[in-house]
Parts: structure tokens; C-alpha cells; sequence
């Protein structure tokens, strides 16, 4: 598997960057599992304080499979996951980046934090990590359509509210904020 530990922002959390499909095809299944849980659990305890519990139990009643989580990967550019110290840890938080689209701009995807690891640096870790491999990769511009919840951290993180837009899944409708920054080389 090619993996890489970047150490940089990132050395006490020890995100791995996972960076090609045949990679992601390759995460082990207890990752899987635990990124279904950690999904879940983010939605039910971090999310619902900007929704309403129908939209929460819309967007994750419960968790996945994993192995609905690994067909879902097998589409990502990049994984990133971040972990307290060692591979072994458990998953505190993770990140999914789109392949680039043809003007050179990807898409953030999923981006989770475990909501007992909030504000206590792992999301800051996993959007540097991101960053760094999108400039690498020549990505210029990255875009997200943030939730309600996620919107103030991608600001600080410097992406710019170009729109407000609204999502529908199953019967409801979820507000969310289609985000840019433009990455210089």
C-alpha cells in the first residue's frame, strides 16, 4: 500500500495520505468499519446541533457497511486520515479529495473529525496535509460544500462563502455553503 506519513503540521497525529485509487481500493476493512462509525457518530453528535433530528436521521440513521465505505472510496483521489499517534490508534478524524477535475480544481468530499477529538487540532492537521499533496499535484483552486456546522472552520482555514445552496436527501432539504480558496503554488 502506498502510504505516506506526511510530519510536517501533521506529526502528532500521524495523518496518512493514501494517493491513488489502487490505495484506497486497499484500506484495510477495520478502517472501513471505523470511518463508517466515525461518519455516523460525527453526523449524531456534531451536526445535530445545526439540524433538525428528521435531517439527522436522513443523512445517518446509522452507520454503513464497510463495505459500502470501501466502494466509496475506490472513487477518491486522496484519503486522509488522521490517527492520535501510531497506524494502530484508532481513526480520530478524516478527509476525501475528488480527482481533479480538468481545470484544475478538486473537490473536498467528506471531512470528519471524531466528535471527541473537536478543536483539539486534527481537522487543521488534515486540511494542511490535503493542501500540501493538492499543490503538489497542481490543484489551484480546492472547493467544498460545507455544512452549516463545517462552514466556520473552512473559513478560518481561509475558504471564501461564494454561494449558499441547498441539498436534498431522501425528504428533506440541508442549507450548505459551496466554499473556494485558491491554493498559490
Amino acid at each position: 500500500m502506498a502510504t505516506s506519513t506526511n510530519k510536517s503540521p501533521t506529526e502528532n497525529f500521524g495523518v496518512s495520505t493514501y494517493s491513488s485509487i489502487q490505495a484506497i481500493s486497499s484500506l484495510p476493512q477495520p478502517d472501513c468499519e471505523a470511518m463508517a462509525q466515525l461518519f455516523h457518530h460525527t453526523v449524531q453528535q456534531v451536526n445535530s446541533r445545526d439540524y433538525s433530528s428528521k435531517q439527522i436521521a436522513t443523512w445517518s440513521a446509522q452507520p454503513q457497511s464497510a463495505e459500502a465505505w470501501h466502494s466509496r472510496l475506490a472513487h477518491k483521489q486522496s484519503l486522509y486520515i488522521a490517527r492520535p499517534t501510531t497506524d494502530q490508534a484508532p481513526i480520530t478524524g478524516f478527509a476525501e479529495l475528488d480527482p481533479p477535475e480538468t481545470d484544475r480544481q478538486a473537490h473536498i468530499d467528506g471531512f470528519y473529525v471524531h466528535h471527541q477529538w473537536q478543536g483539539q487540532g486534527v481537522g487543521t492537521a488534515l486540511i494542511s496535509a490535503l493542501e500540501t499533496d493538492a499543490k503538489a499535484q497542481g490543484i489551484s483552486l480546492l472547493y467544498v460544500e460545507a455544512s452549516i456546522t463545517a462552514q466556520p472552520f473552512f473559513s478560518r482555514k481561509g475558504f471564501k462563502v461564494i454561494r449558499e445552496q441547498f441539498r436534498t436527501l431522501g425528504s428533506c432539504q440541508f442549507k450548505q455553503f459551496y466554499m473556494e480558496k485558491p491554493l498559490k503554488a
